[in-house]
């Protein structure tokens, strides 16, 4: 049997008012969930896998789980099997409830509530039996063996951990890890971590599918989903790559750049699709060129997934000295006026009196500011 395994995607997730591509990073996800389900079906796996933190929050619209059933129905005939996990818990007349009364899709298995449960799936002879991680009490009901009921050939149990900082084994109850280790079962699939971890070579069945997208970056490592091959006497955990964002930040100090151009290039050097980039410019402004920041961004973002200036230049030297204007000129008695007024300002006006010193220089220096 093969088996794809993924978990906390967060599809519909809150990005806050911080995050200026919010909505794009939604678009983005969805998209790498897409990505997921034609995997599977290239694949040609036996069954879908997905222990918890599908969504976010349990705040789902309509429309975002009709896009999430439309994407199961591709599967077509591979079954899927879903369990809540720690964003998206499961609570009374939350979807999950919904989903109880009228499935979404034929080929969805939902496996939610406060209690362990399972399901059989005939058509790969499979048991699947969701343990919510809290649940300890009642597992034991779950395990007892039926001597009168025909055995599926493969047992499996989905359990999501919640995100947790450690490899998210040691904060599971002591009897669930017991239960889970002499519970026949032929494969644990774990959600709720978003780093790959598998447990096979320490002797028990079960692995992290880790996050397939990377949502933040301070997460080390690409995206992923698991490929799970098993048979009764072996198993093997194969952890593939995903298309998914890439984090990158660049300082940039104004002393290395020789032109406009010059900057271009050097951004350019950081491009890609998936790319979310943050650039962080310091030194010197490049007052002479006619430097305009947003038309700059306006430029270059076509070439990233979202692009991000941080400006931290100064528009002048510490030695006022070095700008050469004519202090007679209109530019020149400009320059004198900004210099006082910046040098009696305080923190909260300072960086609107740059940004006007900026555009002010290029208009008297001949320059079109847009």
């Amino acid at each position: 049997m093969k088996l794809l395994q993924t978990s906390n995607i967060y599809l519909g997730k809150s990005f806050g008012q911080a995050c200026s591509a919010g909505d794009k990073l939604r678009a983005g996800i969805k998209s790498v969930f897409s990505r997921i389900i034609d995997l599977a079906k290239n694949e040609a796996v036996d069954l879908v896998l997905l222990p918890g933190d599908i969504f976010d929050n349990l705040d789902v619209s309509q429309n975002l789980l009709d896009f999430f059933t439309s994407e199961i129905e591709r599967l077509e005939q591979i079954p899927a099997v879903i369990i809540p996990g720690h964003n998206d818990g499961y609570e009374k007349t939350s979807f999950w409830d919904q989903w109880k009364i009228q499935p979404s899709s034929k080929n969805l298995h939902i496996l939610a509530g406060p209690l362990p449960s399972s399901t059989e799936i005939s058509i790969i002879s499979a048991e699947i039996s969701f343990i919510p991680s809290d649940g300890a009490g009642a597992i034991e009901n779950l395990l007892r063996d039926d001597k009168t009921a025909p055995k599926p050939e493969f047992k499996i149990a989905m359990i999501n951990t919640g995100n947790l900082e450690s490899d998210g084994l040691s904060e599971i109850p002591p009897q669930i890890m017991k239960d889970l280790a002499s519970g026949g079962f032929d494969y644990i699939a774990l959600g709720g971590n978003n780093r790959f971890r598998d447990f096979t070579p320490d002797g028990l069945k079960a692995a992290f599918a880790g996050s397939p997208v990377v949502l933040s970056p301070e997460i080390n490592g690409p995206g992923q989903v698991l490929i799970v091959d098993l048979e009764k006497n072996s198993i093997t955990v194969r952890p593939i790559e995903t298309e998914s964002f890439q984090w990158k930040k660049t300082n940039i100090g104004m002393e290395t750049v020789a032109d406009l151009s010059d900057l271009k290039e050097k951004i350019l050097q950081l491009a890609g699709q998936d790319t979310i980039c943050t650039v962080t410019l310091s030194g010197l402004m490049l007052l002479d060129t006619g430097f305009n920041l947003n038309q700059l961004k306006s430029e270059l973002e076509e070439n990233f997934f979202d692009l991000k200036f941080e400006d931290k230049t100064t528009v002048l030297p510490d030695n006022i000295s070095e700008v050469k204007v004519q202090e007679k000129t209109i530019l020149g008695q400009y320059l004198k006026v900004m210099v006082n007024r910046l040098n009696s300002s305080d923190e909260n006006t300072r960086a609107d009196l740059e940004e006007s010193l900026k555009i002010g220089y290029s208009l008297l220096s001949g320059r079109e500011v847009l």
